[in-house]
C-alpha cells in the first residue's frame, strides 16, 4: 500500500510525527472498498500507534473536465 510505504519511508528518515492526514478520492474507495480502511490502519501501525491520524475521501468533479474536453476536440475538427 503507497501511504503505508510513505509512513515507512518517514520513520526511515528518523521522523515520528505528530499528526498525519491522509487524503484519498472517492474512485480509490469505489474500487478498493474496504481495504482504504485497511490502508490506514497500516499507517497507524507503522507509527506505532503514536500518530494521530486524519483521514478523508474527496470527491472530483468531472463533468468541467469532459466539457473542456469535448470543446477542444470540436475545435479541432
Amino acid at each position: 500500500m503507497a501511504a503505508s510505504e510513505a509512513a515507512e519511508m518517514t520513520i526511515r528518515e528518523g521522523n515520528v510525527p505528530d499528526f498525519s492526514l491522509l487524503i484519498s478520492c472517492v474512485g480509490r474507495k469505489l474500487v478498493l472498498g474496504d481495504k482504504t480502511a485497511e490502508e490506514v490502519k497500516a499507517v497507524s501501525q507503522t507509527f506505532h500507534n503514536k500518530t494521530v491520524l486524519g483521514a478523508f475521501i474527496f470527491m472530483v468533479k468531472y463533468l468541467p473536465l469532459i466539457k473542456a474536453a469535448t470543446a477542444s476536440y470540436t475545435i479541432k475538427q
